[in-house]
């Protein structure tokens, strides 16, 4: 009985004919749906994987062969006095987090905290993680570029950008997932919206 109003359903509904044809083998279609590959020359060199990195590559973060390595002493080199960080944390906070707040205000200022103590060298906390340096460059360039009252397109953007890929790439974020490196990676993925 279930059959019979099932097949009357799909009947009226013109339907019976697809189900009927996706249901049968048919012979009558290509048995190759893609295009063969390209054949390559026989007279190639093998791939080398300097070729990748020349002088004039972009940076293609983190998939580059020539990475400089770079210690942690030297991230924080690169780290502002801690009042001009903490006016770009603040304006991320003011003109970007509103409206998602991927790193909660209350856990960067301990993670803040802890990365500008040992940037002082007074550190007696546990080590600070490289992601973590990471999370307060990308604080850092995205407080940068949404400031109103900073000049538009400031070119210091790309440099705390660049510092957080660095760091990234020190803390090994591809095989050593934390969760300070997934929301440095999810605020990178918004510098370019």
């Amino acid at each position: 009985m279930a059959e019979r109003c099932m097949s009357f359903a799909l009947a009226s509904s013109g339907q019976a004919n697809t189900l009927q044809s996706e249901t049968q083998d048919v012979s009558d279609s290509a048995s190759n749906t893609r295009a063969p590959s390209p054949e390559l020359p026989q007279a190639s060199a093998p791939f080398q994987p300097s070729q990748l990195a020349s002088a004039n590559a972009p940076i293609v973060f983190p998939f580059t062969a020539g990475v400089p390595r770079i210690s942690t002493r030297q991230l924080l080199s690169h780290l502002p006095p801690r009042d001009e960080a903490w006016a770009l944390v603040e304006a991320y906070y003011r003109y970007c987090a509103w409206h998602h707040d991927v790193a909660p205000k209350p856990n960067f200022e301990k993670t803040f905290d802890r990365v500008y103590t040992l940037s002082n060298g007074t550190s007696s906390s546990p080590a600070v993680n490289a992601q973590e340096i990471a999370l307060v460059f990308i604080i850092m360039a995205q407080g940068t570029l949404y400031n109103i009252e900073m000049p538009a397109f400031d070119s210091s953007a790309d440099h705390w950008l660049h510092l957080s890929e660095l760091a990234l790439v020190k803390g090994d974020f591809l095989s050593n997932n934390t969760l300070h490196g997934l929301q440095t990676l999810h605020l990178m993925a918004h510098m370019r919206l």
